[in-house]
């Protein structure tokens, strides 16, 4: 979308951009992710940065929050047309308490949230200061280069 290509204009090409939170037993984690060339690395991690620091100051405009939940809603019924995917949710949905049928109801769940939620959230990343950062580069990497282990 359009923060896709904000990324590839301001940090080079970038072929994955993603984000997604992952229910655990005691809580749960939220995961962005950004692929990049090396040389864009900086950059692409500096924009990822401020765009949760501005969803932690501002809303999402009306454009931004459409496009997302209409992008959630697709993706997560994409997702159930695999058996195992589908039969993984029901799964999830037992294992944290929740009723098989929430599975079916997603898209009502994400009708459900509203801008200011996404706004709590990225401030409580923030505010809590939990957040962590993990590089991940290919074997391919530049000899010498000492951002390798």
């Amino acid at each position: 979308g359009p923060l896709l290509k904000t990324f590839q204009d301001s940090a080079g090409p970038v072929g994955l951009l993603t984000a997604a939170y992952e229910q655990r037993l005691a809580a749960g984690g939220f995961i962005a992710e950004v692929t990049s060339l090396p040389e864009g690395e900086t950059r692409a991690m500096d924009l990822l940065n401020r765009e949760f620091q501005r969803l932690a100051a501002t809303a999402p405009t009306d454009d931004e929050f459409e496009y997302a939940r209409n992008s959630t809603i697709g993706q997560y019924a994409i997702t159930l047309q695999s058996p195992r995917e589908r039969i993984l949710e029901y799964a999830r949905a037992l294992f944290f308490g929740r009723q098989p049928a929430d599975v079916e109801r997603q898209a009502e769940s994400v009708v459900a949230i509203r801008k200011s939620d996404l706004q709590r959230v990225a401030e409580a990343i923030f505010r809590t200061n939990l957040s962590g950062r993990g590089i991940l580069r290919g074997a391919n990497s530049p000899p010498g280069d000492p951002s390798q282990p």
